[in-house]
């Protein structure tokens, strides 16, 4: 008899929900931004868009947070509340750490509480978001670093969902021309 192997479920999958989990292969994508558009258009058609990993005989299935955006004009989330991966770097403000500072990075967002508020960490572990973005790399080891994110969320020790949204990079708009003022 062949045991089946263990599943296990992350972000915005639980036992409640997971049978809207509309499945996503890596493999099938040629760029980032065509698994993108596969992503919004899972998320407004009422699924949770899901990346499968496969980790030593484990099946790992990472529901993610990305939200539908048709119709909604602005959704005002505090930047604070988010640790940005992009291009495998992390970023904050002008900041670049490597991913070595991964767990670090981490424990600092999940334990930021309201003792010890640090302006540039979330405001409380439920409310941190990780965005992805790609631009100048191939994401073709996005599996490595979804895997690797699901390793250290799971040594925080938090009971929170790990909430990840895969996102198109858009540089900040040019600050607006200097007017003299008399």
């Amino acid at each position: 008899m062949v045991e089946e192997p263990e599943v296990i479920r992350y972000g915005r999958l639980n036992e409640n929900n997971h049978h809207k989990a509309a499945r996503i292969d890596l493999n099938e994508f040629d760029s980032y931004l065509d698994l993108l558009f596969r992503i919004h258009e899972m998320a407004c058609n009422d699924s949770i868009p899901t990346i499968v990993l496969n980790d030593k005989g484990m099946i790992i299935e990472l529901g993610l947070s990305n939200p539908c955006w048709e119709g909604v004009a602005c959704m005002l989330i505090k930047s604070r509340n988010i640790l940005k991966i992009h291009d495998e770097t992390i970023r904050h403000g002008s900041d670049i750490y490597q991913l070595s500072s991964l767990k670090e990075e981490l424990s600092k967002h999940y334990c930021n509480n309201a003792n010890e508020q640090s302006p540039i960490y979330s405001e409380t572990p439920h409310d941190l978001i990780i965005k992805i973005f790609y631009e100048d790399i191939p994401f073709i080891r996005i599996d490595d670093l979804l895997l690797r994110l699901v390793k250290e969320y799971d040594s925080q020790n938090v009971n929170v969902p790990l909430k990840i949204w895969l996102e198109r990079y858009l540089p900040p708009p040019p600050p607006p021309p200097m007017t003299n003022f008399k």
